[in-house]
Order: C-alpha cells, then sequence, then structure tokens
C-alpha cells in the first residue's frame, strides 16, 4: 500500500527528465503531501531551486501532447520547462545521501555539485529523510506514550530510510540508480548495498565508510585518538590559548549553578564549552575557535557580562536545538545487530582520559576552587554526552528516552558483512587521512572488506571535502572506472 501510493503520487511526473529533484519524505502525512519535484531547465541558471512540497506543479501542465518542450510554471521570475521523454532516453538518478543523523538535504548548499552531476548526464534526487524536512520527526513524539517514544525513535535509524528510498526507487521506474552518501549518507548507502544491491548501478562514498564490524566504544577510542591530535596541534599553534581555556573554565565554574545563561535559554557549561572543539575538523576550525575562546573569556570578564550575538554564535555553533535527531541517534547509528549497547560510549571513553577529566562529576566544584587545573585539558570533537541534555533547551525532556536508547541492547542489524564482501556493484570512495569524524585507519580497514571498490585518498582535505574541493572530488571518483 506504501509504494502505491507513492507511485500514484508521483505519476504525473514521472516521465519528465528531472535535473534536480528535491523530495520531502514524510512517513506520517498524507502522500499527496511528500513529494515537489523540479524539472530539468530551470531559468535563471540555479539548478537546484527548492519547491513546496505541499504545492506541486499541476499535473495538466505536465502533459502536453502536441509539444516537445514546455513551460511547466512560473513563480515570479522563476521558469521551470520539462521533456517528456522515453524510459529509455531519461538520464540516470543520482541520490544525493546527506550527513547526519537528523539533518535536512538542502540542495541549495550543494550547486557545484548538482552542476557536475548534471555534466556527467545524472539527475539528481535530493531527499529529506524520515524525520526531516516537512515531517513531524521529533514533535511526533509528544503524542507517544512514554514506554513507546524509545521504539519510535529507532524508526529514524539508516535501515528503515533504506526502506523508504527503496519504495521510492520503485515508484521512479528505474530499475537501479546510483548513491552519492557523504557522511552519515555513506553509513545509508552500505546498508542500502547490503540489503538492496540489486537496485543499484553504482555507489559513491565521500568521508562516509562507516565502521562495519566496529563496537561503539572502538569507535569512540578511535575518535577520541584523532581528536587528541587535533588539541595538540591548536595548542601548538596557539600556545597562550592553554591558560586562557583554564580561566574560563574556573570562571564558568564559579558562576551560580556552573554555567553562563544563553539568550534561548541553554547553558554554557564546561562542557558546552569544551565541544566547540567539534570545528577543529574544518580547516578554518583553529582560528574560528581560538577567537571564539578570547572573546568569551573577554566578554565574561566583563561588567555586561556574555553578550547577546555572542550567545547567539554558542547556540548556532553545534546545531542540536535544530537537530535534535542527531544529539538522540547519534551513538544508535553505530548499533548493529543484536547485543550491541552504547550506553554512552563517548562519555564512558573519554573518562578514561586525563585530559578529559572535566567529564567527571565532581571537577566543576574543584574547578571553581581553582584545583585539577594544572595539567592540560582538551576539547571533545563529534561526542553526544547526558549533560547535553540539560543544557541545550531542545534537548531537554529528551533525556530520559536517549538514556533507553543508550541501554538499548535489541537492535536491528544494519549491515551485512558476507554480503557487502561477495559485492559486485561499483563503489567509489574517497577517504581522508585529516578526518576528524570518520577514522581513516578505520575507514581503511572496512573498505578492504567490500568488493568491487576502488579508493582514493586525497591529501590535505577534511571532513567536508566534498563542499569545499567539489570539483577535484568529483572529478577523481568519476574518474574512476
Amino acid at each position: 500500500m506504501y509504494i502505491k501510493r507513492l507511485q500514484e503520487a508521483l505519476a504525473p511526473w514521472n516521465e519528465i527528465t528531472t535535473s534536480a529533484i528535491e523530495l520531502a519524505l514524510n512517513s506520517w502525512k498524507k502522500t499527496q503531501d511528500l513529494l515537489g519535484l523540479l524539472p530539468s531547465q530551470i531559468k535563471p541558471d540555479n539548478p537546484t531551486t527548492k519547491m513546496n512540497a505541499n504545492s506541486p506543479i499541476p499535473p495538466a501542465e505536465m502533459h502536453p501532447s502536441d509539444v516537445e518542450e514546455i513551460s511547466t510554471c512560473q513563480r515570479g521570475k522563476l521558469v521551470l520547462t520539462g521533456e517528456i521523454r522515453s524510459k529509455e532516453e531519461r538520464a540516470p538518478i543520482l541520490v544525493y545521501l546527506v550527513g547526519g543523523p537528523g539533518s535536512e538535504n538542502e540542495a541549495d548548499r550543494m550547486g557545484r555539485f548538482t552542476q557536475n552531476a548534471l555534466n556527467a548526464r545524472y539527475r539528481v534526487l535530493f531527499l529529506n529523510y524520515r524525520g526531516t524536512g516537512t515531517s513531524e520527526g521529533m514533535a511526533g513524539l509528544k503524542r507517544v506514550p512514554s514506554n513507546m517514544k524509545a521504539k519510535y525513535l529507532e524508526l529514524f535509524r539508516q535501515d528503515l530510510i533504506v526502506q523508504d528510498l527503496e519504495a521510492i526507487r520503485q515508484c521512479f521506474d528505474v530499475d537501479k540508480w546510483t548513491l552519492w552518501g557523504q557522511s552519515f549518507g555513506g553509513w545509508i548507502a552500505l546498508t542500502y548495498l547490503s540489503f538492496y544491491p540489486e537496485s543499484l548501478k553504482k555507489v559513491y562514498l565521500t568521508g562516509g565508510m562507516a565502521p562495519i564490524g566496529k563496537s561503539p566504544d572502538e569507535v569512540y577510542q578511535a575518535t577520541y585518538n584523532k581528536v587528541r591530535g587535533y588539541n595538540l596541534r591548536y595548542f601548538e599553534a596557539y600556545p597562550r590559548d592553554e591558560l586562557v581555556l583554564r580561566c574560563l573554565i574556573s570562571e564558568i565554574c564559579s558562576t551560580r549553578g556552573g554555567c553562563v545563561r544563553l539568550p534561548n535559554g541553554g547553558r554554557l557549561t564546561v562542557g558546552r564549552l569544551m565541544g566547540l572543539g567539534r570545528v577543529l575538523g574544518s580547516k578554518d576550525g583553529p582560528s574560528k575557535l581560538h577567537d571564539m575562546l578570547h572573546r568569551i573569556h573577554r566578554e565574561i570578564q566583563s561588567p555586561n557580562g556574555l553578550s547577546r550575538a555572542t550567545g547567539e554564535e554558542i547556540e548556532n555553533w553545534i546545531k542540536y536545538d535544530t537537530r535534535p535527531l542527531y544529539a538522540v541517534l547519534h551513538e544508535a547509528i553505530y548499533c548493529d545487530g543484536r547485543g550491541i549497547v552504547s550506553n554512552w560510549a563517548a562519555d564512558r571513553i573519554g573518562r578514561r582520559q586525563l585530559e578529559y577529566r572535566w567529564l567527571e562529576p565532581g571537577f566543576v566544584k574543584q574547578a571553581a576552587n581553582g584545583q585539577n587545573l594544572d595539567s592540560p585539558l582538551y576539547f571533545s570533537g563529534e561526542m553526544v554526552h547526558p549533560f547535553l541534555f540539560n543544557d541545550y533547551c531542545r534537548l531537554r525532556g529528551l533525556g530520559q528516552v536517549a538514556e533507553e536508547l543508550a541501554k538499548k541492547s535489541d537492535w536491528g542489524p544494519l549491515y551485512n558483512q558476507r554480503q557487502l564482501k561477495a559485492n559486485t556493484v561499483p563503489v567509489r570512495a574517497a577517504i581522508y587521512e585529516f578526518d576528524m569524524f570518520v577514522d581513516y585507519e578505520i575507514s581503511r580497514e572496512v573498505a578492504d572488506n567490500i568488493g568491487n571498490i576502488k579508493v582514493i585518498t586525497p591529501r590535505g582535505v577534511y571532513h567536508d571535502a566534498i563542499r569545499e574541493h567539489t570539483d577535484n572530488i568529483m572529478a577523481a571518483l568519476f574518474s574512476l572506472k
């Protein structure tokens, strides 16, 4: 029934050759509210303009019988046109899978990517995963009984996203399509490859080699090792910041409640401060962190305290308030099958390391008294900790369900390692030595256990290379036959 309804919704547009399709998938609303398609020729020359999924192009305008090229819709200065072609003439579809979890697939941020894909004769599909875009996602959690909330959130992992994708592929009446998985999008692509390889023509991965076969503990131990190196380089570049950081930590811990209030009601605690280190994984991240650290320190010491502008920038530094699914499900995406329990892996692994002693419950009181600050303290990276569910205003009220997910042990499988080993679908992957978020060594190990894969390792690039070095990365991967 699910596929049939999607087919009915897609039927008016299925013969249009599309260059960029933005599709907001919503498993909880009526099917006719799900889809907004963007035909192939767009004037002016923006190949990825969004349309409201609730206002599709009228079907009558999409099926003229007497012309080959038609103007289908005009909104202001934007004119959409399309060509009617036979199934055999249609360009293959490339599905872009964005990172996450919990991120919207914003086509307008991927202009260079889309243009390169069009030049390679692809149609491009941008999919908003279930729980993002116009679907309810976390909002629907309010209507779910307390004892079912964890079950509800399980529905937003990559295994069910893949089932959505496969249903949509069938609706487009294509035998196979190609995936491009960036970061968490690569996790989804490898799940797809595990269970529906017959539906895939090719798979591209950029910074998206899922740590298949590794436990959450192993993943986070590797992540901490990587982040440690970034901290060492940061403090070598900005040696004075070690003292500034200690002073700032002491000042925050000395305030009432051990935190500084932020404009939206959130809290700047030591833990949230140390989480600013996430930006170290980008090219300009160290200088950005350096500037913010000094700015916070300067303002907290002033009579007026932290400015609203700085507070809002801190709020937007890591977007848990707008992406609560990311925080709730982040460790769950590493739980592949029964018996795997995350149990707050990032928090547990961090507490074993001296530089992350700020994770210990007694640290705030000690730091307020100027104690336990003599040896270096390190910033964290892509780690989710229990205290975040108090520090971020949109995460409050989710701590209990996050705890249930952290203790859960009966997860379904995410990958089929035997199938991946025997894989025949071409997989072309870029993995990065300076990737702070997806471990390079683990990625190499996983790649060695995937059949028909070719790997490139571009030098001097970071996790976001597909946006920062789009042309070079895409050209290198497209050249791998």
